[in-house]
């Protein structure tokens, strides 16, 4: 399982890429775009994560400029 706890930054930024991502937690990250990922003209699958405590100034948790993005079975909870 990946964690991705307590970032400054976005905990992950995937560009032009295709990113599938199971099972990881994303908590405490900082960014001003996207907490705990940001993503540029790809394709973003996020599963059976958790997402926690992530804060931006666009795009809490999440944020995405063109590509897709597909969320399942994850949990997102603010503290």
């Amino acid at each position: 399982m990946a964690k991705f706890i307590s970032e400054i930054g976005s905990g992950g930024q995937p560009i032009d890429a295709t990113v599938i991502i199971k099972g990881a937690t994303f908590s405490g990250n900082t960014a001003a775009q996207g907490g705990a990922i940001a993503s540029e003209n790809g394709k973003l699958t996020i599963s059976g994560s958790t997402f926690t405590a992530n804060f931006a100034e666009a795009g809490g948790a999440i944020y995405t400029t063109g590509g897709t993005v597909e969320v399942l079975h994850c949990q997102s909870m603010h503290q």
